[in-house]
């Protein structure tokens, strides 16, 4: 096999970070912006269908293959009931910048609007830091 111009023997194992993958421009165009429209198609043209599979396919935010998580679609169901009494019960508001990129902070960490995470096998967030105010009736 050939990556990158590199001559990759038989019996090597290959890997990429889930980072690596959804920053990948191919996948998801203007990658380092929060779009989420990207989820989500325009019309009903094979092209939108297309563009938004892709995005679907690439996306490994439980991992994939053997070590994938079993408790992936019991997480996602935990999530959405979770989110919407969240949003239902209270306005939010950020209250901290914890985890944001900028200037100084070296290649890679230098977009403010990018998320920064330590790259480890479970993930390990610092922040952001969040207030929840219940919503007067």
């Amino acid at each position: 096999m050939e990556i990158d111009r590199q001559h990759i023997p038989p019996g090597i194992n290959v890997g990429v970070a889930a980072y690596v993958l959804h920053h990948n421009e191919e996948c998801y165009p203007d990658s380092f912006q929060y779009l989420p429209e990207r989820w989500i198609a325009e019309d009903d043209s094979e092209e939108e269908k297309t563009k938004v599979a892709k995005a679907q396919r690439a996306f490994a935010g439980f991992s994939t293959g053997p070590r994938a998580c079993i408790g992936k679609n019991m997480a996602y169901l935990e999530m959405m009931i979770t989110m919407a009494r969240v949003l239902f019960q209270f306005d939010m508001k950020l209250t901290s910048t914890v985890g944001e990129g900028g200037p100084g902070l070296g290649w890679g960490r230098h977009r403010r609007e990018e998320r920064q995470i330590k790259d480890h096998f479970n993930g390990s967030r610092e922040g952001p830091m969040v207030e929840f105010v219940p919503v007067k009736a």
